[in-house]
């Protein structure tokens, strides 16, 4: 994965970083409405890992291979939530940004 600054007055793009996503064949990812953690989802590794954003340089911090769950290939963030589709007609949602961890909600 490559991560990128974004100049405020031009828009230009500048690579801060190259970075491994803990997995194979990251598929999805998302950023939390705040900017600061971005979720990757690992399609043949059947991971979901988690990295802290700097939110000045846009750098990232590898927090965890957070979760391992089958075949994941969709992620988005919707009201301070993780939403995650998995392979099948299924969904699961996990995470609550305020406090930076991933737990799985079964609800």
């Amino acid at each position: 994965m490559g991560a990128y600054s974004i100049h405020q007055e031009t828009g230009r793009l500048t690579l801060v970083g190259h970075y491994s996503s803990g997995g194979n064949e990251p598929c999805a990812f998302d950023i939390d409405a705040a900017g600061q953690y971005l979720i990757v989802a690992d399609v043949f590794s059947n991971t979901v890992s988690q990295y802290k954003r700097n939110l000045e340089t846009g750098t990232l911090t590898p927090a965890h291979v957070a979760l391992q769950i089958s075949l994941p290939t969709d992620i988005n963030f919707f009201r301070n939530k993780l939403v995650l589709r998995k392979k099948g007609p299924k969904w699961a949602s996990f995470l609550d940004c305020v406090s930076g961890h991933l737990t799985v909600d079964q609800s």
